[in-house]
Order: C-alpha cells, then structure tokens, then sequence
C-alpha cells in the first residue's frame, strides 16, 4: 500500500529499513531476558540472513527482490516463535 502513497523506490527502502529494525527488536527480547540462549541464536542465525536481505534490498531496490525478502519474512518470523517456545520449555523453573 506504501507504493501507492510514495515513489516505488523509497518504498523498497523503507521496507527494506523495516526488515531492519525488526532483528533488532526481536534480538531485543534476549537482552531483556525473556528469552534464553536458544532463542538467541536462533534470532542471531536468522537475523543475519534477514539484514543481508534487507540490505540487498536497501541498495538495490527493485519488485523482485522485495519479493525474496517477502517470501522470507514469513518463515522468518514462524521460527523465531518456534524458538520462543522452544526457549520457554527448556527454561529452568523457578
């Protein structure tokens, strides 16, 4: 809906800014202590693949690739809350 509103090109960048901020917030979770270890680095693992993607994006913004950091944000985002409660489970109980 942003390209509607806004050029193309800054769309793709702020999409790709978005992609950004978004391992930053969930890599925030840890340090908050939330999360353990394993949700840590599966946010780490994860994260790099995502700013990598993100700034592919960023540099060179064109439909095709907001399309792959599309098609992978889904996933992205399933396996981080599969950590989330992987991390829970494995928690020691106070």
């Amino acid at each position: 809906m942003l390209p509607v509103v806004i050029e193309e090109r800054k769309a793709l960048r702020c999409m790709a800014f978005a992609s950004i901020l978004l391992v930053f917030f969930s890599a925030s979770l840890f340090f908050l202590r939330i999360f353990g270890l394993v949700y840590l680095v599966t946010v780490s693992l994860l994260g790099c693949v995502m700013i990598s993607l993100s700034l592919w994006l960023f540099f060179h913004p064109t439909k095709q690739n907001s399309w792959v950091v599309f098609k992978f944000s889904s996933p992205y985002l399933t396996m981080i809350f599969l950590a989330m409660i992987i991390d829970v489970f494995l928690m020691p109980k106070a």
